[in-house]
């Protein structure tokens, strides 16, 4: 019987797939236990994830509220997550 090699081949992405723009910052804010625990729930009730839901907020009222000041030519990410 033929040995296994112990090294896994690295899994390439596939040319369909495209690269997720990593999220790398954090946003840490102060709320009362019961504000999280009930929109944490209300967030999984509805199949979804607190942050995408925050994120969405962000996206939505940076878009609603900037005149250029903040974002210039930056744009803003996609609606994806």
């Amino acid at each position: 019987m033929p040995k296994r090699s112990a090294e896994k081949s690295p899994r390439e992405p596939k040319k369909s797939e495209p690269k997720a723009k990593k999220k790398t910052s954090q946003l840490v804010i102060r709320v009362s236990k019961e504000e999280r625990d009930a929109f944490v729930a209300l967030c999984e009730d509805l199949d979804t994830s607190a942050a995408r839901e925050i994120r969405h907020f962000m996206r939505r009222f940076v878009a609603e509220h900037d005149d250029g000041k903040n974002l210039g030519s930056v744009g803003l990410p996609s609606e994806r997550d």
